[in-house]
């Protein structure tokens, strides 16, 4: 049940606590399906692996909203202390048909147990239509919305959403449905390949347009840290992210980076 995140292969329901780099000690929550990354999205650098990027089949969820909430309340007596609770593993969260019930259960059981964590999500933002995630989302503290590519032809190719998700259009126009916008960047480099990488030029003054025209409240800029799925994709070196960080802040925009 509380266990670290072993491999690419395998995330279970409840995974940590682990240290992160955004989020202190974080109990971290898998909505998928513990031993298969099923994803909306399949970015060349997931650490989950490629997977499969389709819809995940009612059949395949074995565990009730009420189970899982229970489970977690469950850890949290067992080990308290942490920072924060993420929604975060080898598929998109707020996918999960019960994401809201969930994000409900789990407020009910911070104010029960007098807890002081944050309660956050990483979303790739391919729910943000349906009107019950943007209220879920409503109740969480933080919610990160990716955004890597500011070219729609880099976002096809590298993000590699589903077809009826569309375009980064669409993908901006959702994320505009938030009320507090928060975006989390990753960005790498591929010298042996470079039509691989997302780190060029042109996509960094997509990126600085698109986050003029979002504002978020605040940005996470980071890079490769654990093996991705794609294996020719390295990490940006820390002085060109701080440089990068320094034309955001430019902008009057709030960011952090991450190595």
């Amino acid at each position: 049940m509380n266990s670290s995140f072993p491999d690419a292969s395998f995330c279970p329901l409840i995974y940590g606590p682990v240290l992160s780099r955004r989020h202190g000690r974080s109990l971290g929550i898998n909505l998928g399906i513990p031993n298969q990354k099923v994803c909306t999205w399949g970015c060349i650098y997931c650490q989950c692996g490629m997977g499969e990027r389709r819809e995940i089949k009612p059949s395949e969820r074995n565990v009730s909203a009420r189970e899982i909430v229970s489970l977690i309340g469950i850890t949290l007596k067992e080990d308290p202390k942490i920072d924060s609770i993420t929604f975060a593993g080898n598929s998109e969260p707020t996918a999960h048909p019960d994401f809201f019930e969930i994000i409900q259960g789990i407020l009910s059981l911070r104010k029960e147990l007098q807890g002081e964590w944050i309660i956050n999500c990483l979303t790739n933002g391919s729910e943000l239509d349906r009107s019950q995630v943007i209220e879920a989302c409503a109740l969480l503290d933080d919610i990160w919305v990716k955004l890597d590519c500011g070219i729609d032809d880099l976002f096809q190719r590298f993000n590699r959403p589903l077809s009826r998700i569309g375009g980064l259009r669409g993908h901006v126009g959702r994320i505009k449905k938030l009320k507090d916008i928060s975006i989390q960047t990753l960005v790498w480099r591929s010298d042996e390949s470079p039509k691989l990488s997302n780190w060029t030029n042109e996509n960094k003054r997509a990126l600085l347009k698109l986050y003029s025209d979002l504002k978020p409240r605040k940005i996470h800029l980071t890079t490769i840290a654990r093996d991705p799925a794609v294996s020719k994709l390295k990490a940006v070196p820390k002085t060109e992210l701080l440089e990068f960080a320094d034309q955001v802040k430019k902008l009057g925009l709030a960011l952090e980076v991450f190595e």
